[in-house]
């Protein structure tokens, strides 16, 4: 065969496992490309600031003294938690070199082991029966902070959540 045409079915052929891996990983979510800086800044606050209104919601409850109030607002702190530190270790998202993945699974481990304590709460009867120690942070401040360096977001956690 004449060197054009070994040229040309060679392109020809990489171009069709292009289009068959773009289309692969197009239907199941993925990306062979990290997101963007600004796409991830909008993932990471998606994911986490659910959580910190769950908490505030938590919070004012543990304020008012009211029992049911703690319980159901410990119940939905829990969802939230279990929820972000899924999408937190989802292998599917392609995260950006600055979101590594040692800094999302300690916030991950971080929120599964105040799951297992806000569970604790919920099965309260009375305020004396509430632990009011929730487990230590382990890390996560640290983890959470190394992330928003890296996406350019502000270390105000509250800021992006309004």
């Amino acid at each position: 065969m004449p060197k054009k045409t070994l040229r040309t079915n060679r392109v020809m052929r990489i171009a069709a496992l292009a289009a068959v891996l773009l289309s692969a990983t197009s239907m199941t979510g993925c990306s062979v490309f990290p997101m963007s800086k600004a796409d991830a800044g909008e993932k990471y606050l998606s994911i986490l600031c659910p959580t910190n209104a769950a908490s505030e919601v938590f919070n004012a409850a543990v304020d008012s003294q009211d029992v049911e109030a703690i319980k159901a607002a410990a119940q939905e702190l829990a969802t939230a938690q279990r929820t972000a530190a899924k999408q937190l270790t989802d292998d599917s998202t392609n995260w950006p070199a600055e979101v590594t993945e040692a800094d999302r699974q300690t916030m991950a481990d971080h929120y599964f082991a105040n799951i297992s304590w806000l569970n604790s709460v919920t099965s309260a009867t009375t305020i004396a029966d509430i632990p009011m120690r929730p487990p230590g942070n382990d890390g996560f401040g640290k983890a959470s902070q190394r992330i928003r360096a890296g996406l350019d977001l502000s270390t105000d956690t509250s800021v992006g959540c309004e």
